[in-house]
């Protein structure tokens, strides 16, 4: 993705209401390499105590592995 492209992504990212499709095209190119082969959602029950007052549910739309083999999770709530 080229300057240009990489701008415009932003740029229609976060200047509009939130969108799932939008903000999972903005991680995968953001982050080289997410693997979406364990997708899932959660709701509540399932939360850290600490998380429940300000999340509801969330997604995870897979799992960056960086270059050092360190896992992040991408997450959005929903």
């Amino acid at each position: 993705m080229n300057p240009v492209q990489a701008r415009q992504l932003i740029k229609e990212t976060f200047t509009q209401a939130f969108d799932k499709v939008r903000f999972r095209t903005f991680a995968i190119n953001l982050l080289n390499h997410v693997n979406e082969g364990k997708t899932f959602e959660r709701d509540n029950p399932y939360l850290k105590e600490a998380f429940r007052a300000h999340v509801h549910r969330f997604e995870r739309l897979g799992t960056y592995t960086s270059p050092d083999a360190e896992k992040v999770d991408v997450l959005m709530s929903i």
